[in-house]
């Protein structure tokens, strides 16, 4: 009895057992907050979501890229992440310090520059910014340096100037641009834009879209040249864009309503009626014989 019960049973783990109840298996990575957490690295502007080349910071510490940003706030007066008013006055230019060995591997903060991947590090302490580093950058000069910097040779120290220009600052000037201990701020689908779809529309972009042209993928020469010609003769019709001298279709044109103009009856005057008098005549009473 219970014999060969046990032939069916492999001796390894299949790759559904591995991916879905074992080793590869996390469900917190899988469902719920973590699931929906989309991190942003430090190198990347908020707003287009793309490596900096020109980094400006707000109140809150948010990066962007100065092509991205100016023309977003100039539109909205807003912050693309927290939604709150911002102007251009509150924001301040920062100056990211890079590392010397550049292009490097690692998880370390970096941009693309040509192709290039360019890595980010701390001017004082050459150490690079990874995912993991609390980084601060200075309001009054722009200079990032990683708080450990600022925290044993300005803090402690009471040393309140810059550790690269010697300009004084006040701990009120201290921006923190990564916290890894409050990495909310990095959550792209918390982003005020993101979820209201707030986005600037390019004018060239949207002339695309209608163009005829733009939705032609292969195009022979003599196909260029007759485009080229078209476009360089076309002559629209006034007519059609001008609203003035548009003409009213016979067929399908609306009418326009029809106004009556107020009637006002004149009063009427009925005559006096008069009755002629009434005139009775005398009776006569005959005699009663009995």
């Amino acid at each position: 009895m219970g014999k060969r019960q046990h032939q069916s049973d492999k001796m390894y783990l299949t790759t559904t057992e591995w991916s879905q109840f074992y080793g590869g298996y996390k469900k917190s990575s899988h469902s719920g907050a973590r699931a929906a957490f989309r991190r942003l690295p430090l190198s990347h502007c908020c707003l287009s979501l793309v490596p900096f080349n020109h980094p400006y910071v707000d109140p809150q510490g948010n990066v962007y890229d100065l092509e991205a940003i100016l023309p977003f706030v100039r539109k909205f007066k807003l912050n693309p992440v927290t939604g709150s008013a911002l102007n251009e006055k509150q924001l301040v230019r920062v100056t990211f310090h890079r590392s010397s060995s550049s292009g490097g591997g690692g998880e370390g903060s970096s941009s693309s520059d040509g192709g290039v991947a360019v890595e980010y590090h701390c001017p004082v302490l050459y150490k690079p910014f990874t995912n993991n580093t609390h980084v601060v950058a200075v309001k009054t000069t722009g200079n990032v340096f990683s708080y450990e910097a600022v925290e044993q040779l300005n803090i402690r120290a009471n040393n309140w100037r810059d550790l690269l220009t010697d300009v004084a600052f006040t701990r009120e000037d201290i921006i923190t641009l990564q916290d890894p201990l409050h990495l909310d701020k990095f959550n792209i689908a918390d982003f005020y834009h993101i979820k209201n779809n707030i986005r600037l529309v390019d004018e060239e972009s949207e002339r695309d879209k209608t163009s005829a042209s733009h939705r032609l993928k292969n195009v022979s020469k003599d196909a260029e040249d007759i485009l080229a010609h078209f476009h360089a003769t076309y002559k629209p019709d006034n007519a059609v864009h001008d609203p003035a001298q548009r003409r009213p279709d016979k067929f399908n044109a609306v009418c326009p309503p029809v106004t009556c103009p107020p009637v006002t009856c004149p009063p009427v005057t009925c005559p006096p009626v008069t009755c002629p008098p009434v005139t009775c005549s005398p009776v006569t009473c005959s005699p009663v014989i009995y």
